[in-house]
């Protein structure tokens, strides 16, 4: 089992096997099985990595006639896993998935001081965490009864546990040189547990499907709070990462303008679980930035087995952040702009 961390894009990639434990297939014990203990009429799974976060950052912070502070940064995740999907009735259905996480950290921070002709400060911060954890998420969906050929409205409900870590290790050096007068100092641990955890998610959402020919859906995701500091060790800068309890939402729709084209749309909130650091920070903190973004594609249906979509989603937004300037923590201003162009292709049989 890896125990460190995959090298991924910003994507998604996802599949879904309808009935793959039916009567004719591979697995018709297994699905026998599952149909008599969870009553269900049909048994769908499904495979998906996703890349929920990527941020990267390598430039200067700071830069004037006596100083410069260099930050390089880089936070990423990448989640890997499947989901049975079970329907145990015309109107009822229950979903299972799990994924195994990914996370690769690393912050090199750089600051060179004049204080004078001879007096001189040059500082080399590095710190790096890896880690792994398995998510769960259990789901629920109801099919209205009132629901006609022409209508039809879904509810779901869907509940993620926090994370459970399987890994964590990290490394920190520093180095603080000064010429007057002449000192020397560093920090090197090169084996450091660390410590990343996913706060509890519950969402809710609904959707409205017209003749199959437009789908308006809305869904709201309330997030549990929790706090806990990234490394274990009291001699490395560590950093304190707070949750707080909070919300998104997300509205989307769909529309089939003719049997070869669709077009979809999308609004969504991506407000920071993160409180607003400190105005004076002892310890560094996680930034805050609340965000909102829009979504636009199009599916064209070239024949009955091909597909392809293009389009792209935009995300953004300004909050605070604490940053190494000096040598001491400061809050600082920042902005984050996403555009991602997305092309993706499907064949079907």
């Amino acid at each position: 089992m890896n125990q460190g961390f995959f090298r991924g894009v910003p994507s998604a990639s996802g599949s879904v096997f309808t009935n793959v434990l039916a009567e004719r297939s591979h697995f018709a014990d297994v699905g026998q099985l599952l149909r008599s203990t969870l009553g269900a009429e049909k048994i769908n799974a499904s495979f998906s990595i996703v890349v929920p976060d990527h941020d990267s950052f390598s430039g200067e912070i700071r830069s004037t006639a006596s100083g410069v502070s260099l930050l390089t940064m880089v936070d990423e995740s990448l989640w890997v896993g499947g989901g049975l999907g079970f329907r145990t009735s015309e109107s009822e259905s229950y979903g299972l998935s799990l994924y195994y996480t990914a996370r690769n950290y690393s912050r090199t921070v750089r600051e060179r001081l004049l204080a004078g002709g001879t007096d001189a400060t040059v500082m080399s911060e590095e710190k790096n965490i890896l880690g792994n954890s398995i998510v769960g998420i259990l789901g629920y969906q109801w099919k209205a009864d009132a629901s006609t050929e022409d209508n039809e409205w879904r509810f779901g409900v869907s509940l993620r546990p926090p994370s459970l870590q399987i890994n964590g290790t990290g490394s920190y050096f520093q180095s603080i040189l000064k010429t007057a007068p002449f000192s020397s100092t560093s920090v090197n641990r090169p084996n450091v547990p660390t410590l990343t955890e996913i706060p509890a998610k519950l969402t809710i959402g609904t959707a409205w499907i017209h003749r199959e020919r437009l789908t308006v859906s809305f869904d709201v995701s309330l997030y549990d709070q929790t706090s806990y500091d990234d490394m274990t060790e009291t001699d490395v800068q560590r950093d304190s990462v707070r949750h707080k309890r909070m919300f998104n939402l997300n509205l989307g729709t769909e529309a089939k303008l003719n049997p070869w084209l669709q077009v979809r749309l999308g609004a969504y909130t991506n407000f920071s679980s993160h409180p607003e650091p400190d105005a004076f920070p002892a310890t560094r903190q996680a930034e805050s930035i609340d965000q909102a973004g829009f979504s636009a594609n199009l599916a064209i249906q070239s024949n009955e087995n091909f597909r392809f979509t293009f389009g792209g989603y935009y995300t953004g937004g300004r909050g605070q952040s604490v940053q190494t300037l000096d040598q001491t923590l400061t809050r600082v201003s920042k902005s984050q702009q996403v555009f991602t162009m997305l092309i993706g292709t499907a064949f079907t049989l």
